[in-house]
């Protein structure tokens, strides 16, 4: 049985945490021992309960240094007055102090930048770096040389979709370690009982949009308002584009929706803790963000077979067919809407039909995870 520690940033809501729950529900537990260590104790008290069972206890030392509250605002003063405090030896010493009571075989950075350097200081057998992000476009230059150091240390680099890895690859193309394109896992059936729990109360007369997120620039939210208010002169169906996620631009998001005088067509649903509903009541799916890697909304509603339209950033042509919805620019996003919307040509009436017959394929991911890990 291999021993294994995944190691993610906070216990905050987001696709990581979100993802590292449905890989270990999949997980065949005669393989593998399980375990999960999160660098900061910051966000709620969900993926604490979620990951319970898995959590490994912190050093009193380093929590002490790096958790407690009181100890962190003075040494994030001292950092920045002198510019001089870094977490690199309190790291190592972690690490150091887990390896020798757990002896693990495997240790994976389950998202980029802080949980990759932290592995990065792992002297173990396999050591496993899980990018989350297409990091040329979030991260950038800005880290180029410090995260090159890390990622060096490792045995493999795991994007979660073939448009992530070539990217990754072509950013590093100095990297000597193994890369592998590994979709995230799907806990289906978690989905399908979430998704007839509560009730979304749609009108089933109209037709309902749902766009799920962080209300942030990259999402591409603040967009929608205009979108609407050119779509409301062009259909003569009612419908309505609901939004849930909350963020920074929430605030800025209200005010668009009252200065375009669209308030009857868009509805602010806030944070959710069960979106399923909605997106399964849901006539259609859209996702406006600027960039993903791997969208598990996208993903989500594919599995509760309702149709999507993307935004075309590089991997949506990989994740959505023509058999589950559309990929058009966001510019273009209100032509297809009022197609969608009026049905033209019965074009939306053709893909609801096909995507009833989809399945997200788990088996095959777990076979490549079982590759990398038991190799």
């Amino acid at each position: 049985m291999k021993n294994i520690l995944f190691v993610i940033p906070e216990y905050s809501f987001g696709g990581t945490n979100k993802s590292l729950q449905n890989l270990i529900n999949l997980l065949d537990t005669t393989k593998y021992k399980i375990h999960v260590f999160c660098l900061y104790e910051d966000g709620g008290n969900y993926y604490k309960n979620v990951f319970k069972k898995f959590i490994v206890k912190k050093g009193l030392f380093y929590y002490f240094l790096h958790d407690n509250v009181v100890t962190r605002k003075i040494l994030g003063a001292y950092q920045r007055l002198n510019k001089k405090y870094q977490s690199h030896w309190l790291y190592k010493h972690e690490a150091r102090r887990l390896e020798k009571k757990y002896k693990f075989d495997i240790v994976i950075s389950y998202q980029e930048l802080l949980s990759t350097e932290f592995v990065s200081y792992f002297k173990v057998p396999k050591k496993i770096a899980w990018v989350q992000c297409d990091y040329p476009v979030l991260v950038g230059k800005s880290r180029y040389d410090e995260d090159l150091s890390y990622y060096q240390k490792y045995h493999t680099v795991v994007c979660v979709s073939n448009y992530a890895t070539q990217s990754m690859k072509s950013f590093y193309p100095q990297l000597s370690v193994s890369f592998a394109a590994i979709y995230n896992t799907l806990d289906i059936d978690f989905i399908r009982i979430k998704s007839k729990e509560g009730k979304s109360g749609f009108d089933k007369s109209v037709f309902n949009m749902v766009s799920v997120g962080r209300v942030t620039e990259v999402k591409g939210f603040k967009l929608i308002p205009a979108m609407v208010s050119k779509l409301k002169e062009r259909v003569t169906k009612p419908f309505k584009w609901y939004i849930i996620g909350d963020g920074e631009d929430m605030g800025e998001m209200q005010t668009l929706i009252k200065s375009m005088k669209v308030e009857d067509y868009i509805v602010l649903l806030g944070y959710q803790d069960n979106p399923y509903p909605y997106i399964y009541d849901a006539d259609l799916y859209v996702c406006t963000s600027e960039s993903e890697s791997f969208s598990y909304t996208i993903a989500e509603s594919k599995a509760l077979h309702t149709p999507v339209l993307s935004n075309d950033f590089p991997v949506a042509y990989e994740v959505v067919s023509e058999k589950e919805g559309w990929v058009v620019n966001n510019s273009k996003m209100v032509s297809i809407l009022q197609k969608l919307i009026m049905n033209e040509n019965l074009i939306y009436s053709k893909v609801k039909s096909l995507i009833q017959n989809y399945t997200y394929n788990n088996n095959a991911i777990l076979n490549k995870i079982d590759k990398l890990f038991l190799e």
